[in-house]
Protein backbone atom coordinates (compact mmCIF):
# COMPACT_ATOMS: atom_id res chain seq x y z
CA UNK A 1 0.00 0.00 0.00
CA UNK A 2 1.96 3.41 -1.00
CA UNK A 3 0.72 6.85 0.90
CA UNK A 4 0.98 9.62 -1.14
CA UNK A 5 2.36 12.78 0.95
CA UNK A 6 1.82 16.09 -1.17
CA UNK A 7 3.29 19.17 -0.49
CA UNK A 8 2.43 22.82 -2.68
CA UNK A 9 5.37 21.40 -4.74
CA UNK A 10 6.63 18.15 -3.80
CA UNK A 11 5.09 15.13 -4.05
CA UNK A 12 6.54 12.15 -2.34
CA UNK A 13 5.26 8.25 -2.11
CA UNK A 14 6.27 6.99 1.44
CA UNK A 15 5.63 2.31 2.34
CA UNK A 16 3.04 2.30 5.31
CA UNK A 17 5.15 0.55 8.29
CA UNK A 18 2.26 -2.34 7.63
CA UNK A 19 3.12 -2.98 4.05
CA UNK A 20 3.30 -6.63 2.75
CA UNK A 21 6.71 -5.29 0.97
CA UNK A 22 7.81 -4.07 3.87
CA UNK A 23 6.62 -7.43 5.79
CA UNK A 24 7.98 -9.16 2.68
CA UNK A 25 11.82 -7.56 3.01
CA UNK A 26 11.47 -8.07 6.78
CA UNK A 27 11.11 -11.67 6.43
CA UNK A 28 13.85 -11.70 4.14
CA UNK A 29 16.44 -9.64 6.84
CA UNK A 30 15.04 -12.28 9.29
CA UNK A 31 15.76 -15.96 6.74
CA UNK A 32 19.11 -14.72 5.76
CA UNK A 33 20.60 -14.57 2.39
CA UNK A 34 18.67 -17.96 1.53
CA UNK A 35 15.12 -16.35 1.72
CA UNK A 36 13.79 -18.59 4.23
CA UNK A 37 12.13 -17.78 7.43
CA UNK A 38 12.45 -19.93 10.21
CA UNK A 39 9.28 -19.80 12.38
CA UNK A 40 11.46 -21.17 15.57
CA UNK A 41 14.42 -18.35 15.13
CA UNK A 42 13.58 -15.25 16.89
CA UNK A 43 14.07 -12.17 14.62
CA UNK A 44 17.64 -10.71 14.92
CA UNK A 45 18.41 -7.18 16.41
CA UNK A 46 19.57 -6.03 13.03
CA UNK A 47 15.87 -6.81 11.43
CA UNK A 48 14.60 -5.24 14.51
CA UNK A 49 16.60 -1.85 13.68
CA UNK A 50 15.51 -2.48 10.17
CA UNK A 51 11.92 -2.30 10.95
CA UNK A 52 12.33 0.74 13.26
CA UNK A 53 14.40 2.16 10.37
CA UNK A 54 11.60 1.76 7.38
CA UNK A 55 8.98 3.48 10.19
CA UNK A 56 11.48 6.45 10.89
CA UNK A 57 12.44 6.76 7.08
CA UNK A 58 8.52 6.42 5.59
CA UNK A 59 7.11 8.81 8.35
CA UNK A 60 5.57 11.66 5.95
CA UNK A 61 5.46 13.94 9.12
CA UNK A 62 9.06 14.06 9.27
CA UNK A 63 9.36 15.58 5.79
CA UNK A 64 10.51 19.40 6.38
CA UNK A 65 10.29 22.02 3.55
CA UNK A 66 11.25 25.40 5.52
CA UNK A 67 10.74 27.36 1.88
CA UNK A 68 6.97 26.74 2.21
CA UNK A 69 6.70 28.55 5.39
CA UNK A 70 6.00 32.09 3.68
CA UNK A 71 3.41 35.17 4.46
CA UNK A 72 1.82 38.46 3.35
CA UNK A 73 0.99 36.57 0.48
CA UNK A 74 3.85 34.71 -0.04
CA UNK A 75 6.17 37.53 -0.41
CA UNK A 76 8.16 37.46 3.01
CA UNK A 77 9.98 33.79 4.91
CA UNK A 78 8.11 33.56 8.00
CA UNK A 79 11.72 34.17 9.93
CA UNK A 80 12.12 37.25 8.16
CA UNK A 81 8.53 38.11 8.88
CA UNK A 82 8.77 37.55 12.59
CA UNK A 83 12.10 39.62 12.57
CA UNK A 84 9.94 42.84 11.47
CA UNK A 85 6.99 42.29 13.91
CA UNK A 86 9.18 41.70 16.61
CA UNK A 87 10.56 45.44 15.79
CA UNK A 88 7.81 46.52 15.30
CA UNK A 89 6.01 45.22 18.19
CA UNK A 90 8.72 46.95 20.24
CA UNK A 91 8.17 50.20 19.08
CA UNK A 92 4.85 50.19 19.78
CA UNK A 93 5.41 49.17 23.37
CA UNK A 94 7.74 52.05 23.73
CA UNK A 95 5.29 54.38 22.11
CA UNK A 96 2.11 53.13 24.14
CA UNK A 97 4.04 53.57 27.31
CA UNK A 98 5.21 57.55 26.24
CA UNK A 99 1.65 57.94 25.24
CA UNK A 100 -0.79 56.42 28.11
CA UNK A 101 1.79 56.67 30.70
CA UNK A 102 3.57 60.26 30.64
CA UNK A 103 1.20 62.40 28.16
CA UNK A 104 -2.22 61.43 30.11
CA UNK A 105 -2.03 59.24 32.84
CA UNK A 106 0.28 57.82 35.50
CA UNK A 107 2.77 54.87 35.82
CA UNK A 108 1.02 52.53 38.19
CA UNK A 109 1.52 49.04 39.26
CA UNK A 110 -0.33 48.00 35.81
CA UNK A 111 1.79 49.27 33.82
CA UNK A 112 5.21 48.14 36.00
CA UNK A 113 3.33 44.57 35.74
CA UNK A 114 3.11 45.03 31.17
CA UNK A 115 6.37 46.33 31.26
CA UNK A 116 8.12 43.62 32.66
CA UNK A 117 6.58 41.09 31.44
CA UNK A 118 7.03 42.74 27.80
CA UNK A 119 10.52 42.92 28.62
CA UNK A 120 10.83 39.06 29.94
CA UNK A 121 9.03 38.03 26.61
CA UNK A 122 11.26 40.28 24.40
CA UNK A 123 14.61 38.51 25.62
CA UNK A 124 13.10 35.15 25.67
CA UNK A 125 12.19 36.01 22.43
CA UNK A 126 15.92 36.83 21.53
CA UNK A 127 17.27 34.14 22.57
CA UNK A 128 14.18 32.05 20.59
CA UNK A 129 15.53 33.43 17.54
CA UNK A 130 19.13 32.88 17.91
CA UNK A 131 18.79 29.46 19.11
CA UNK A 132 15.76 28.64 17.28
CA UNK A 133 14.04 26.87 20.29
CA UNK A 134 10.17 27.50 19.50
CA UNK A 135 9.62 27.05 23.31
CA UNK A 136 11.16 30.77 23.77
CA UNK A 137 8.09 32.48 22.04
CA UNK A 138 5.08 31.06 24.61
CA UNK A 139 6.23 34.27 26.65
CA UNK A 140 5.42 36.96 24.01
CA UNK A 141 2.63 34.10 22.95
CA UNK A 142 0.66 34.56 26.15
CA UNK A 143 1.48 38.67 26.75
CA UNK A 144 -0.66 39.03 23.15
CA UNK A 145 -3.39 36.70 24.06
CA UNK A 146 -3.57 38.13 27.73
CA UNK A 147 -3.03 41.73 26.12
CA UNK A 148 -5.62 41.04 23.63
CA UNK A 149 -8.37 39.96 25.63
CA UNK A 150 -8.09 43.20 28.09
CA UNK A 151 -8.02 45.28 24.87
CA UNK A 152 -10.97 44.02 23.51
CA UNK A 153 -13.07 43.90 27.10
CA UNK A 154 -12.02 47.42 27.56
CA UNK A 155 -12.96 48.86 24.15
CA UNK A 156 -16.37 46.85 24.93
CA UNK A 157 -16.76 48.41 28.30
CA UNK A 158 -15.91 52.14 26.86
CA UNK A 159 -18.28 51.50 23.59
CA UNK A 160 -21.14 50.67 26.46
CA UNK A 161 -20.26 53.43 28.61
CA UNK A 162 -20.58 56.17 25.41
CA UNK A 163 -24.10 54.61 24.30
CA UNK A 164 -25.65 53.71 28.01
CA UNK A 165 -24.68 56.60 30.45
CA UNK A 166 -21.95 58.65 29.79
CA UNK A 167 -21.03 60.14 33.23
CA UNK A 168 -19.74 56.76 34.64
CA UNK A 169 -17.61 57.02 30.82
CA UNK A 170 -16.56 60.32 31.93
CA UNK A 171 -15.92 59.15 35.79
CA UNK A 172 -14.13 55.88 33.92
CA UNK A 173 -11.76 58.58 31.99
CA UNK A 174 -10.90 60.78 34.98
CA UNK A 175 -10.04 58.20 37.25
CA UNK A 176 -7.73 56.22 34.54
CA UNK A 177 -6.15 59.49 32.67
CA UNK A 178 -6.46 62.27 35.20
CA UNK A 179 -5.34 64.42 32.97
CA UNK A 180 -7.38 64.77 30.17
CA UNK A 181 -9.49 67.15 30.00
CA UNK A 182 -12.12 66.35 27.92
CA UNK A 183 -12.98 62.50 28.97
CA UNK A 184 -15.89 62.02 26.32
CA UNK A 185 -13.99 63.00 23.15
CA UNK A 186 -10.84 61.37 24.76
CA UNK A 187 -13.20 57.87 25.16
CA UNK A 188 -14.50 57.68 21.65
CA UNK A 189 -10.75 58.18 20.23
CA UNK A 190 -9.65 55.88 22.85
CA UNK A 191 -12.22 52.92 21.34
CA UNK A 192 -10.49 53.86 17.99
CA UNK A 193 -6.90 53.54 19.69
CA UNK A 194 -8.08 50.34 21.06
CA UNK A 195 -9.15 48.94 17.77
CA UNK A 196 -6.00 49.99 16.16
CA UNK A 197 -4.12 48.15 18.73
CA UNK A 198 -5.84 45.05 18.76
CA UNK A 199 -5.40 44.36 15.19
CA UNK A 200 -2.01 44.56 15.54
CA UNK A 201 -1.72 42.51 18.65
CA UNK A 202 -4.09 39.86 16.33
CA UNK A 203 -0.97 40.15 13.30
CA UNK A 204 2.16 39.98 15.72
CA UNK A 205 0.41 36.75 17.74
CA UNK A 206 -0.66 35.26 14.00
CA UNK A 207 2.84 35.38 13.23
CA UNK A 208 4.83 34.66 16.05
CA UNK A 209 2.75 31.65 15.95
CA UNK A 210 3.40 30.24 12.67
CA UNK A 211 7.09 31.08 13.66
CA UNK A 212 6.50 28.70 16.44
CA UNK A 213 5.59 26.14 14.03
CA UNK A 214 8.16 26.77 11.79
CA UNK A 215 10.62 26.69 14.53
CA UNK A 216 9.24 23.14 16.00
CA UNK A 217 8.54 21.46 12.41
CA UNK A 218 12.32 22.28 11.68
CA UNK A 219 13.63 20.74 15.13
CA UNK A 220 11.24 17.72 14.31
CA UNK A 221 12.50 17.24 11.45
CA UNK A 222 16.21 17.15 12.24
CA UNK A 223 15.71 15.46 14.97
CA UNK A 224 13.93 12.54 12.83
CA UNK A 225 16.90 13.09 10.46
CA UNK A 226 19.95 12.28 13.30
CA UNK A 227 17.62 9.32 14.17
CA UNK A 228 17.35 8.13 10.89
CA UNK A 229 21.10 8.12 10.45
CA UNK A 230 21.59 6.67 13.91
CA UNK A 231 19.69 3.64 12.72
CA UNK A 232 21.10 3.17 9.66
CA UNK A 233 24.44 2.93 11.32
CA UNK A 234 23.27 0.67 13.25
CA UNK A 235 21.49 -1.67 10.89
Amino acid sequence: MLDVFKTPKTTIECRSADSPILKSEAKLSVGGASGRSSPYSPPSPSAIVFGRRLTAIYRPDTLFFGENYRCCCDLIHIVNAGYTVAILDGLKLIIELAFFSSLVGYFDTFHVAHLTWALVAFVAAGFGFWQERFFLFWPILALKATKMSFTLISMIIILCFSLVYRPWLYRLIKWAYPRVEHPISFGIGLSILLLVILAIDAIVFDVIYRLQTYYRRKAMAIYFMERREILRILA
